[in-house]
């Protein structure tokens, strides 16, 4: 059940704050993003590589796949900063649609890589490091002009769980679970998975899901609205995303950019960066249907 009209009001704000990207002056973070990444970067020095983020180009539509098979696909310290940069290249692109996925594996996203999280990021400046820049990377692809689906196939638990809340739509295969399971490990979302999850669900449901560390199966997470759910999840996404390429990239970005507005300038903006262009003069030289 949706929460009452106050609180489904309140979860429109946020929802506004995550999507335009200003929902992080909410945090107290002694440091900004610039300034984690850097820190991340003299960590991951230390470290051996265990696992990569890539992003691939295919025609109108970005691939943003996580590749750690080996940890379940747990993101590693390396894995946070290729995140980063990859969102960097969505952001300074022209693509219409990203579809994010795992490489393979029985789980979407394990989480953080418990070994690289006992080793280094229990020290404090270091996990604040990591919750500052992973939660402005996710925060980032939520707000980014493209029209974003993660295909969901295997256990999503922790940071798995929150990387889910940072697109726009989920597909969700027979072997998915969404598992917020931060409460019962005695922590909270590091990575601004409770705020992008009100803003997906309402405060309610999001409240009672991450409360009680919840695991939600494909059906319950299509209940409350966290995604549709399909035998062949990638195949699903893929068509789905085929239906939206169909419309000139140029609006596609534009409309992208006013669902995730707070504001009427930058709606406007969008609208006017697309009327009177090649796609809208094109349309109307065409005969009426």
């Amino acid at each position: 059940m949706r929460s009452a009209t106050g609180s489904r009001g309140w979860g429109c704000a946020v929802a506004s704050a995550v999507l335009s990207g200003t929902a992080l002056s909410a945090y107290p973070a002694s440091m900004d993003a610039a300034h984690a990444r850097s820190h991340l970067q003299q960590v991951a020095a230390d470290l051996p590589r265990r696992g990569e983020v890539t992003l691939v180009q295919q025609g109108p539509r970005l691939v943003l796949t996580l590749d750690a098979p080996a940890a379940r696909n747990a993101v590693s310290v390396h894995m946070m900063l290729d995140l980063a940069d990859a969102v960097d290249r969505v952001m300074e692109g022209s693509s219409a649609t990203l579809l994010l996925r795992a490489a393979s594996g029985p789980a979407f996203c394990a989480g953080g890589n418990l070994k690289e999280v006992r080793q280094t990021l229990t020290e404090p400046t270091s996990g604040e490091a990591m919750a500052v820049l992973m939660t402005h990377t996710l925060d980032r692809l939520l707000a980014a002009p493209v029209v974003s689906v993660a295909v969901v196939d295997g256990p999503a638990v922790g940071g798995g769980a929150e990387l889910c809340t940072a697109v726009d739509h989920r597909v969700l295969g027979p072997r998915a679970a969404v598992h917020f399971a931060q409460g019962s490990l005695g922590v909270a979302t590091g990575w601004g998975g409770a705020r992008r999850l009100m803003a997906h669900v309402g405060r309610g449901p999001a409240l009672r899901w991450l409360t009680t560390s919840a695991r939600y199966s494909a059906e319950q997470c299509a209940g409350v609205g966290f995604g549709a759910v399909a035998v062949d999840a990638l195949e699903h996404a893929e068509r789905w995303l085929t239906e939206v390429e169909r419309s000139p990239v140029a609006s596609i970005r534009a409309l992208k950019r006013q669902v995730a507005s707070a504001s009427f300038e930058e709606a406007t903006a969008a609208f006017l960066e697309v009327w009177g262009g090649p796609d809208h003069l094109a349309s109307l030289a065409r005969p009426p249907r």
